[in-house]
């Protein structure tokens, strides 16, 4: 809980900084009386996602230190750290308000923004003078779930991208209040800029309007359209139907959005930038550029009508690009790689493009590979790169120092994984020198943090241009459909394309991915065999189960066609077993995100007991028509999920973070009834869902969507809220509601 930690082991540079978030933390902290000690505070894995971590202004440079949930403040000059801040949990995203007497920090878990205090001749200088957040005090939930990025219209106006629920939040500096939400209808806002009176907004999952072949009858074709998509959706696999993966122009890519600031309207979109958009900045001139991977998953995509299997895809799942939308609309990419079918040279390669930004005078990009630890300069006419130098493990922030001219001299690096800034010397646009390497304080296990560096290093692919968390974002999935190396089902003639699935949420699952194959402690039958197979993992050892997952993947999905590398232990592929080893121990050990619609108070609405009892009792009919199968006759609890011998039935844990669904994506395919309008709108998850759960009375299921709201993924709903005690919030409403909550669950031991 994010006010028992704070300001525990916590220093700053004036006295009563961490006054506010003291109070707070010897409130609840005293509950459990003086004489026993204080438990060792946890903290999940839950890998939330990045934008913009790192600012600089006035000789201080500002970074989240997410394992740690604290602000660090680092002196230029001597790049020492200078003081820690506590924010809330899982601090994300740093910004400075433009008359600099102001630093936001987004809280990504904690559902809020921490202001803090930036006047050096305040007596609550770098001290947290107000939250930001959304409560709905009825339902004692929040309206401002997982904020992102982070951007001033002026002094009076912010923006804060709401990732899980596709707004953007309008907020009025002044009262802290939340005025309004400017929809985005796409999935996963979280980078965002203003400039030039305008609000630039990129959603992460962008999609790249790939599906199953699929189609109306009248339209079959042989290409775009190889099957009925009706007679599919009805049926339980695809054994039987020709399916390919292909590009469906009707499917809607909308992939940047502009505002105007000062009316909040939308101005225009561009469609087609990428597939996973990672990082934005907008020039003097008003160019835009985005950090992106492009996922060809389509290339390899004709399993059905050719035969397609992973050498067709050429060891390249993603091209890595930074595209350049110009002032007048023109859109180019810059490739950071040699196209497909060249190969870079493994150890030149690019992988992951994530923080960019622009120089003020207009000549140079920043940007930082996360997969393979550079900070690249490229020049903003060509896109090549004309400088580059090796970093922390994983950057996914840059901050620049400039000149009076707008010419940078100093660039800053957050390093996520490693959790360290890298202090950059600029020297004429084309040279990169790393000064410096400042530690932040990480309560992260070595094991964790070692296996996540494997997780996100594309050293694990042959040509280093993508890692498993490429396919694997923050541990979950791209939602897109792949021909990989997986065995044929039983009577099929092809690979079947697959949906990737989310990593969160492994613990208890196995066996794995959707024709429960790998990674099976138990044995038996799966989905590509009658036999009775014996097991291929130790039912005693669980991360093994994962370790047999990775192997898999190293010898075939990172590896190229015809590559006869082993590594330490004489397994295919590259990555040493130590490295595997950690990367299974860190899988396992990954959690979903709380979910959207948990009380504060762990109370469930009556919508979510009611699709409790549907889901798992009643099922889709009324009590006259009672279901002999109801939905949690295979996804049973706990984890809603369960392993069957025809396929292996996924987790339901995590659904609204999902919006194609099923092995294939066969209830997606954009011709059938209702689909387009959805896709128009975004692929909203609630949406989506209705129309997966639209079976029996109209109807009748949707409260199982308030279900996947309120269910816990492990968490007490008190977990990581925060208030901000003082003089003028003391007395509200929702700070004595909130305080109360977290008493009663320090109490119980829930938090």
């Amino acid at each position: 809980m994010m006010m028992k930690r704070a300001g525990l082991g916590l220093f700053s540079p004036v006295k009563g900084v961490s006054m506010l978030c003291m109070v707070a933390a010897l409130l609840v902290g005293g509950l459990a009386g003086a004489s026993k000690p204080a438990p060792t505070p946890g903290h999940p894995t839950l890998l939330s996602p990045h934008s913009d971590p790192i600012a600089v202004h006035a000789g201080q440079v500002f970074v989240v230190n997410t394992p740690a949930d604290t602000l660090d403040v680092v002196d230029a000059s001597s790049a020492q750290v200078v003081a820690r801040i506590p924010t809330g949990i899982d601090p994300v995203s740093v910004k400075v308000r433009p008359d600099g007497n102001e630093i936001w920090v987004s809280n990504h878990l904690s559902d809020s923004v921490s202001v803090i205090d930036n006047n050096s001749d305040s007596p609550t200088y770098l001290s947290i003078v107000a939250t930001i957040q959304d409560i709905d005090l009825n339902r004692k939930s929040t309206r401002f779930d997982e904020p992102v990025g982070i951007a001033f219209a002026n002094n009076a106006k912010a923006y804060v991208a709401l990732s899980s629920t596709n707004r953007i939040a309008v907020i009025d500096v002044a009262s802290r209040k939340v005025l309004s939400h400017l929809k985005i209808p796409a999935q996963e806002p979280r980078a965002i800029e203003v400039r030039g009176g305008r609000l630039y907004v990129i959603p992460f999952e962008s999609n790249n309007q790939t599906q199953l072949s699929g189609g109306k009858p009248e339209d079959l074709d042989g290409k775009l359209v190889t099957f009925d998509a009706r007679k599919l959706a009805s049926s339980f696999d695809s054994v039987g139907f020709t399916v390919d993966v292909v590009k469906q122009p009707k499917i809607p890519d909308k992939d940047l959005f502009i505002f105007d600031t000062q009316t909040d309207k939308l101005v225009s979109t561009v469609d087609t930038l990428g597939t996973s958009l990672f990082g934005l900045t907008v020039d003097a001139s008003g160019n835009i550029y985005v950090a992106n991977t492009d996922a060809r998953n389509h290339i390899n995509g004709k399993a059905g009508t050719e035969k397609h299997g992973l050498k067709e895809l050429d060891n390249r799942p993603y091209l890595n690009r930074v595209s350049k939308v110009s002032a007048a609309g023109e859109v180019d990419f810059f490739q950071l790689n040699p196209l497909p079918p060249r190969q870079p040279n493994r150890k030149e390669a690019v992988a992951t493009p994530f923080a960019v930004k622009a120089s003020r005078d207009g000549d140079v990009l920043f940007l930082t590979s996360a997969g393979s630890d550079v900070l690249l300069a490229l020049s903003v006419k060509t896109g090549e790169v004309v400088a580059k130098a090796k970093v922390g493990s994983v950057p996914r922030g840059v901050a620049l120092e400039e000149d009076a001219g707008g010419k940078p001299v100093r660039a800053w690096v957050m390093n996520a994984v490693s959790n360290s800034v890298s202090k950059v010397a600029i020297a004429g646009n084309s040279a990169l020198q790393v000064e410096q390497t400042i530690e932040l304080h990480d309560p992260t296990p070595p094991v964790y943090k070692e296996g996540r560096m494997a997780f996100n290093t594309a050293r694990a692919s042959s040509n280093g241009t993508f890692s498993c968390a490429s396919c694997h974002a923050d541990g979950h999935t791209d939602h897109l459909l792949w021909v990989l190396d997986t065995p044929h089902l039983v009577g099929a003639d092809q690979i079947e394309p697959r949906l990737s699935q989310t990593l969160r949420g492994l613990r208890g699952t196995a066996p794995y991915h959707w024709d429960g194959v790998p990674g099976d402690p138990y044995g038996g039958r799966n989905a590509a065999s009658r036999k009775h197979l014996p097991p291929n993992a130790d039912i005693n050892k669980p991360e093994s189960a994962v370790r047999h997952v990775i192997d898999g993947s190293m010898a075939t999905t990172m590896f190229a066609h015809g590559s006869e590398v082993t590594n330490d232990e004489g397994k295919a592929g590259y990555l040493t077993a130590r490295e595997r080893d950690a990367m299974a121990v860190f899988l396992l050990n990954l959690s979903h995100m709380p979910t959207r619609g948990r009380a504060y108070s762990d109370r469930l609405s009556e919508k979510a007991l009611t699709g409790f009892e549907r889901f798992h009792v009643t099922g889709a009919r009324d009590r006259k028509n009672l279901n002999t199968s109801v939905c949690g006759s295979c996804h049973t609890l706990p984890y809603l999920a369960t392993d069957q011998e025809s396929m292996n039935v996924p987790s339901f844990r995590g659904a609204l973070d999902r919006f194609i669904t099923q092995a294939q994506g066969r209830n997606s395919v954009i011709d059938l009834g209702g689909v387009q309008e959805v896709a128009e709108d975004g692929f909203p998850e609630e949406e989506v869902w209705k129309r997966m759960l639209n079976m029996g009375e109209h109807g009748r299921l949707w409260p199982v969507i308030d279900m996947f709201k309120e269910s816990s993924m492990g968490f007490s709903g008190a977990f990581a809220r925060q208030v901000t005690l003082s003089a003028g919030t003391s007395g509200n409403v929702l700070t004595q509601d909130i305080v109360s909550a977290l008493e009663r669950s320090a109490r119980e031991g829930s938090v």
